[in-house]
């Protein structure tokens, strides 16, 4: 290491030019605002974001797929309700990309809790 780095930053492990992609966990973050040596800690003042696209762009899954045929032969651990119709156990599984954003993860997490323990009494919530 050229520098210190705090525990749980970010460091070069090559050299990063500027404007260049910065890469973690095979996605990119961000860009250099300036060049980063290799070792050097990569401190948010030296990481440019994206822009947002606009959400006119964003692309919105809103069509209903066609009918599939029954699978025949295939079990799975669930329950048949009083309808007819089946189900699973909802489980809710959120995780993030990188560690920095532990503190939203569990604020969102709060809050779903929150909203939903009231009318589904069972709610099991797994954060990773």
């Amino acid at each position: 290491m050229k520098e210190r780095v705090p525990q749980g930053h970010k460091v070069a492990l090559m050299d990063i030019v500027e404007n260049e992609a910065i890469i973690r966990y095979g996605e990119v973050i961000g860009y250099a605002a300036e060049s980063i040596s290799k070792g050097c800690w990569i401190d948010e003042s030296l990481v440019t974001l994206p822009s947002s696209p606009d959400l006119k762009e964003l692309p919105v899954a809103n069509e209903i797929p066609k009918t599939l045929p029954p699978l025949e032969g295939y079990t799975f651990q669930g329950f048949r309700n009083e309808d007819g119709s089946v189900g699973t156990k909802n489980i809710l599984g959120i995780t993030t990309s990188v560690q920095c954003v532990v503190g939203v993860l569990d604020f969102v997490v709060n809050r779903i809790k929150k909203s939903f323990s009231r009318s589904i009494p069972m709610l099991m919530m797994l954060s990773l």
